[in-house]
């Protein structure tokens, strides 16, 4: 409905657009006969007649173009909406204020024009010079908006930023003095639990943070979804901490990779620097160790540091809710992981004693499965 609406005052719009054309043509060529013929008065009449004649024409020449005209323009419209939408909003800014950048360009180049004198000439070539150098302006910023990031970056953080190949010499020679650099993604800024595990000496050597991967963080903590705006945030404010602890090396690594997405860029930088990659994410961490590479899950190291429960261990449980299955309930241990209890579901909401009958590891972690001790 709305969308009809729209387009019916783009229609009208555009015939009024060719009303106003063709009183323009009108009086050019009112002009032109008047100079042609500097002794001949053209009669008020016969003006009328040619602006309104040519208005009413090109006004009917517009409205039966009006529909296919305004279809594209809806489109056009919806095209650009939708690539917008998808862009970044650093790539959205940096490529609008390039665009202000290059049309006030053409804004100082246009005096220059002024010795020829005004013309139809001259402003048509200030408005083409304006629309090309915005364009131009626009295109450079939606390419090349990961520099101006670098850039504000470099200047903001001083020394954690060199050039692409001074940055390579530094972490080489930093994988001299340390042997054990490693490579953190995304997920284990945002987990958290990377900072303790650096402070504590589990993790030692120099952490080193892709620009990329800084990036994403920044694209998260700007999502419209307020847990991932958290998450986040949260990797960031993490980030902040590990540069400012004295205790732990951090440099932030420029690396101008551009091919694949950031987990087949993180791969290649752990290749080309023989550093392993440090993350929570399943996928990365399985693709890492298909490639060969060596590749540290936080999620795994958690799981292993689980307690062993073995079949015929006795715990006390509190059966939180209901199995899949009839009669199974579910609760789980200080650690986090789940107990299917056997007999269970008439216990929800109490702690019950079980025995432990059989446990299974899966990827996503350990499952215990229990039933319910003889009273």
């Amino acid at each position: 409905m709305k969308l009809n609406i729209v387009r019916q005052i783009l229609r009208w719009l555009l015939v009024f657009l060719g009303v106003g054309v063709g009183i323009a043509v009108a009086a050019s060529a009112v002009v032109i006969l008047r100079t042609g013929n500097p002794g001949r008065e053209l009669s008020l009449s016969l003006i009328i007649i040619a602006y309104a004649g040519l208005g009413i024409l090109f006004g009917l020449f517009f409205f039966l173009l009006s529909g296919r005209m305004s279809d594209a323009i809806l489109n056009a419209g919806a095209s650009i909406y939708s690539r917008f939408e998808q862009m970044p909003i650093e790539q959205l800014l940096c490529s609008v204020l390039s665009m202000i950048l290059g049309m006030c360009v053409a804004a100082l180049l246009t005096p220059t024009l002024q010795f020829m004198g005004p013309s139809v000439f001259t402003v048509s070539f200030s408005a083409i010079l304006c629309v090309i150098l915005g364009v131009f302006g626009y295109m450079v910023g939606r390419s090349r908006y990961e520099d101006y990031l670098r850039l504000l970056r470099r200047l903001r953080h001083g020394g954690h930023h060199f050039s692409s190949r001074k940055m390579k010499r530094a972490s080489r020679k930093a994988m001299k003095a340390d042997p054990s650099p490693h490579l953190l993604d995304t997920s284990a800024l945002m987990d958290g639990r990377v900072l303790d595990l650096f402070r504590n000496g589990f993790l030692s050597g120099l952490a080193v943070v892709p620009d990329f991967v800084v990036l994403e963080l920044q694209h998260v903590s700007d999502s419209s979804d307020a847990a991932k705006r958290a998450k986040g945030r949260r990797g960031l404010d993490l980030l902040d901490r590990m540069e400012k602890d004295p205790a732990i090396q951090t440099r932030i690594l420029e690396t101008r990779l551009t091919d694949g997405d950031v987990d087949m860029r993180l791969l290649a930088l752990s290749r080309d620097m023989d550093a392993p990659v440090v993350t929570c994410d399943y996928n990365l961490a399985r693709a890492g160790t298909l490639s060969g590479l060596r590749v540290l899950n936080l999620n795994a190291l958690a799981a292993l540091m689980r307690p062993t429960v073995n079949a015929g261990d006795s715990l006390q449980v509190l059966v939180i809710r209901e199995g899949r299955e009839t009669g199974q309930g579910i609760g789980y241990t200080e650690d986090g992981t789940m107990i299917v209890i056997d007999g269970g579901q008439e216990h929800v909401g109490q702690e019950v004693r079980v025995t432990v009958t059989s446990s299974l590891q899966t990827h996503a972690g350990r499952m215990v499965f229990a039933r319910l001790e003889a009273a």
